[in-house]
């Protein structure tokens, strides 16, 4: 039986809000890790490389997170799941 597609979304926002919320409490480790990735990986730095852009990355996670969350928690409401 497969995994529905309503618990997969709840594992995914979730993931974007635990990840989201640690890039923008502003690791320096994160910043440090992601661009030596980044550059050994494609050759140039990308955004993300600076503690500034990990935090709006971060909180651009966070956002994406809370929205794929408030949308499936609706989807089960709107079905009589809750």
């Amino acid at each position: 039986m497969p995994i529905p597609l309503a618990i997969l979304a709840l594992a995914a926002g979730s993931g974007l809000l635990l990840a989201g919320s640690a890039m923008a409490s502003n690791w320096h480790s994160w910043a440090d890790s992601y661009a030596g990735w980044f550059k050994s990986n494609f050759g140039f730095l990308a955004f993300g490389t600076s503690p500034i852009s990990m935090r709006v990355l971060g909180l651009i996670w966070i956002g994406i997170g809370a929205v794929v969350l408030v949308v499936t928690v609706m989807q089960f409401a709107a079905r009589g799941r809750l």
